[in-house]
């Protein structure tokens, strides 16, 4: 049965709520732009959620001011920033892209510094990850620091959160939560994170949907679990959640040499997210490959539509391409943004470390991670690698052209 919060509305009176939400914006950026950007949303499955409608976890909800940037123009600030606010784990995942990270921590001042840094770049969404986000004492502090110019998601193991933290959590500002759970089979899923994993992603699934928060399971697929994903939508689906965020599998990382997924399992994982979000009984499906997809948005890697800071506060293009650009503690970030921006001034059309992962293994040489200034010869060949299909309609010659953030040191 349906959860009660979970209300699917027509794709047509969403776009007509889009429209007329976004009519300030429109007179700046162009209209073509704007309709473009909304009809390529049509397979998504919106849903209505605490007074806002949420399109997927690509995109902020709305109405709201987080939203509005969204259908002006993505091509000078990111649309979502993923901050590592601890590098502490207790977990070992087989494809962790953490790396042998020191398990210090910024300090509490420090990360408010790169919070405000952030919404004053424009940052829509910015999602709170690890190491374990919730293993942070203060990371109620940090989310009451952002303002309502983004929305804001947590990524969890579920481990630690309790009936109490999940309130807490949600009273501190916090719209969505994704708790990570690979398969509905326990002991799949322990052997793919951690003995105990299972157990807790279902505790915290069911203590952050009676907080009121947006719940969504976060599901990585590998070649070994593909043909399980049906039944994993149906468990899914008894637990209640919102929504499913369903990853495939990234070379990096602890995997960096394991190969993602080939393109026919690639389009029937595709396949399945699109019936999926089809059937208004099932949970609304964000599904990474295609949004992130030749055809669709493509990979916005590198602060064009998104990046992430690492857990000791450095730069780096997204979550998964271990470069770093600069150092937030020691440098602003509209400085280190600007110079990575130089090496990535468009979208692409497919992930970036599915395509360029074993040249960069090369180079890092069994390194976590690579300082910017030793992969300049490799950042440079790879800079123009060609944009998806859809933002060359959306944007033309100006999506080719440099942007704000594409020159500077």
């Amino acid at each position: 049965m349906m959860p009660p919060a979970r209300k699917p509305l027509p794709f047509l009176q969403v776009l007509w709520r889009l429209l007329r939400e976004s009519r300030g914006i429109a007179r700046v950026a162009a209209p073509r732009k704007t309709v473009h950007y909304l009809t390529a949303l049509w397979r998504e499955k919106c849903l209505a959620f605490d007074g806002k409608v949420v399109i997927n976890m690509f995109f902020p909800p709305f109405p709201g001011r987080a939203f509005l940037p969204i259908v002006a123009d993505c091509l000078d600030f990111p649309g979502s920033v993923h901050l590592a606010v601890t590098n502490r784990c207790h977990q070992l995942c087989r494809y962790c892209n953490l790396g042998a990270s020191p398990p210090r921590d910024l300090s509490t001042a420090q990360m408010l510094d790169i919070l405000k840094q952030v919404q004053d770049l424009t940052a829509p969404i910015i999602g709170f990850t690890g190491g374990e986000a919730l293993m942070r004492e203060d990371i109620e502090t940090l989310l009451a620091g952002v303002d309502d110019r983004s929305s804001t998601i947590l990524y969890t193991s579920g481990t630690g959160l309790t009936a109490a933290k999940a309130l807490s959590l949600k009273r501190a500002g916090l719209f969505a939560i994704s708790i990570s759970l690979d398969h509905a089979d326990r002991a799949v899923n322990d052997a793919h994170r951690f003995p105990g994993s299972h157990d807790a992603a279902l505790r915290g699934i069911q203590n952050a949907l009676a907080a009121g928060l947006f719940t969504v399971a976060s599901v990585v697929v590998s070649g070994e679990t593909l043909e399980s994903f049906p039944s994993y939508l149906a468990f899914a689906n008894q637990l209640g959640v919102h929504g499913i965020r369903v990853l495939d599998i990234i070379p990096s990382g602890a995997c960096i040499d394991r190969p993602p997924l080939d393109a026919r399992s690639r389009a029937r994982l595709i396949e399945w997210c699109e019936a999926a979000n089809r059937d208004p009984s099932l949970p609304q499906i964000t599904c990474m490959a295609r949004l992130e997809g030749p055809d669709q948005f493509g990979c916005g890697a590198g602060g064009v539509y998104h990046m992430y800071i690492d857990g000791e506060g450095y730069l780096r293009p997204c979550d998964f391409i271990p470069i770093r650009f600069g150092n937030l503690a020691e440098e602003p970030l509209a400085v280190v943004y600007r110079r990575m921006r130089r090496y990535f001034p468009r979208t692409r059309d497919f992930c970036f470390m599915k395509r360029h992962s074993r040249r960069l293994a090369a180079l890092l040489g069994g390194r976590p991670c690579l300082p910017w200034t030793e992969a300049v010869g490799f950042l440079e060949a790879v800079r123009n690698d060609p944009p998806p299909r859809m933002f060359t309609r959306i944007h033309g010659n100006h999506f080719h052209s440099s942007t704000r953030g594409s020159s500077g040191n």
